[in-house]
């Protein structure tokens, strides 16, 4: 059903004029000019984006040497270092669901803060404890929770801190901090690595290194205003936790169509993220086995947040030419069909090429689903809907986890024969399967621009609209 929107018009005053020269912008200039409007936002977003940046490096450090620590450090085996993922994973879905509230309750400056010290905190224990279960217990009970309520929490400032005009470049400037630190954690990663070994000590240095800037990052957003920008301006507004319970704020969302239609497409996105975390999982071990030991796999990480921190503002201009949804889709066709080069071969040559169409999907896809999201969450419960829109993370480390164990086990094993080109077939069968989802099922899963009747039809609010019709 199309909808149709009547808009109020101000009529011309006496002896004015239509200006029959004007001519409306293009939209590369209404694209130039939301970077000019950004120089307009307010002292937050920057504070924002400088936290960030010290917080995903710091979080990236862990996420891009995660499975050499557990094979080379700890000796866990590939089977055993997936399913470390998957705990990993499903720790940070867990506390994703539970804890999806707080920036809604306690605003976005509380919310960082919470999560950067829970970080600081367990970064330090890492540093003080070896033993290797007590080292998996605090990343599961410190930095996967500071990463859950960090995900929500983040985006819903840089709603907060843009307005309408400013809001898909403002997103596009955050995931440049999110790819930026993740080119320096590459970097540093490969320099630490080159220069020490795959040992504790070695590790620690990396630890130490998190903790110090999870504590800037503290500092920083503690001086972070509560604001809503397009609404009030820079005026500070006071957070009000909701009279409602939790279960109540929750079950006003389960009632509605939107939220379910959101959760399916959320779940399809997940096997399209499964791409990217094999370049942070599998990718590196693949390059210490099919290239050499110690091989440069940090250049690839550094070489895909560079194509992403060139790609994601570029490409923000085909939002004036197509909608989410469709920009969502070819993302994800692009991403899907980037494990297939390494079926031709498994040098640098092959590697960088995957990397970089896997990096150009990725740049189109992921800041347009931060938008879709906050554009079907109702006002006041976006945090429940970021919160599951954060879940590709954890449930995509998950899938990511399983199959990069048992994928490297069974076909780029360390020891005997190897078949690696299948590993990467299998990955990109499973990532296609979301856009091709996506275009079977558009007519279901993509928001309708006007729904009547927005409820579940067994909800109690659906049945009292039919009673009153």
């Amino acid at each position: 059903m199309e909808a149709y929107v009547v808009k109020e018009t101000t009529p011309l005053k006496e002896n004015e004029e239509y200006d029959k020269d004007y001519t409306a912008p293009t939209n590369l200039e209404q694209f130039n000019k939301s970077f000019s409007e950004l120089l307009n936002l307010p002292r937050d977003f920057w504070l924002l984006l400088v936290s960030k940046i010290a917080n995903f490096t710091a979080f990236n450090l862990l996420a891009l040497s995660a499975m050499i620590f557990v094979i080379e450090v700890h000796s866990f085996t590939d089977l055993e270092a997936g399913i470390i993922m998957v705990i990993l994973g499903l720790s940070a879905t867990i506390y994703s669901m539970l804890f999806g509230f707080v920036p809604d309750y306690y605003g976005v400056r509380v919310s960082l803060t919470i999560c950067n010290v829970l970080g600081c905190i367990g970064f330090g224990l890492l540093c003080i404890f070896s033993n290797r279960y007590w080292q998996i217990g605090i990343i599961i009970l410190f930095i996967m929770l500071s990463v859950a309520v960090s995900v929500p929490g983040t985006k819903m400032a840089v709603k907060r801190y843009t307005n309408e005009k400013t809001r898909s470049i403002g997103y596009s400037v955050y995931y440049l901090a999110y790819y930026g630190s993740g080119a320096i954690a590459g970097l540093m990663i490969d320099l630490i690595l080159s220069i020490g070994s795959e040992n504790m000590a070695t590790f620690r240095i990396i630890f130490g290194i998190s903790t110090g800037m999870l504590f800037v990052a503290a500092l920083i957003t503690i001086f972070l205003r509560q604001l809503d920008v397009h609404t009030r301006g820079e005026e500070e507004i006071a957070v009000r936790p909701s009279s409602s319970s939790v279960w109540e704020h929750t079950k006003s969302i389960l009632v509605l169509k939107s939220f379910w239609r959101f959760i399916i497409l959320t779940l399809l996105i997940i096997l399209s993220r499964c791409v990217y975390y094999h370049i942070e999982l599998t990718l590196p071990v693949y390059m210490y086995r099919e290239i050499e030991d110690g091989a440069h796999f940090g250049y690839m990480i550094v070489l895909h947040e560079l194509i992403m921190i060139i790609g994601t503002p570029s490409l923000t201009i085909l939002v004036y030419y197509f909608n989410n949804y469709s920009l969502l889709l070819l993302g994800a066709f692009i991403s899907g069909l980037s494990p297939l080069i390494l079926l031709f071969g498994s040098g640098y040559f092959y590697v960088s090429m995957f990397v970089i169409v896997a990096s150009i999907g990725e740049s189109i896809h992921a800041p347009r689903f931060i938008e879709y999201t906050l554009g079907v969450a109702p006002k006041g419960k976006e945090g429940i809907f970021l919160a599951v829109a954060a879940s590709p993370l954890p449930l995509g480390l998950i899938i990511s986890g399983i199959s990069a164990g048992f994928l490297l086990g069974e076909y780029c094993p360390d020891d005997g024969e190897r078949q690696c080109w299948m590993m990467w077939l299998i990955i990109a069968c499973i990532s296609l399967v979301t856009p091709v989802a996506m275009v079977v099922l558009r007519i279901f899963l993509e928001q309708p621009l006007f729904e009547p009747q927005p409820y579940v039809s067994w909800s109690k609010e659906a049945k009292s609209e039919r009673e009153n019709m």
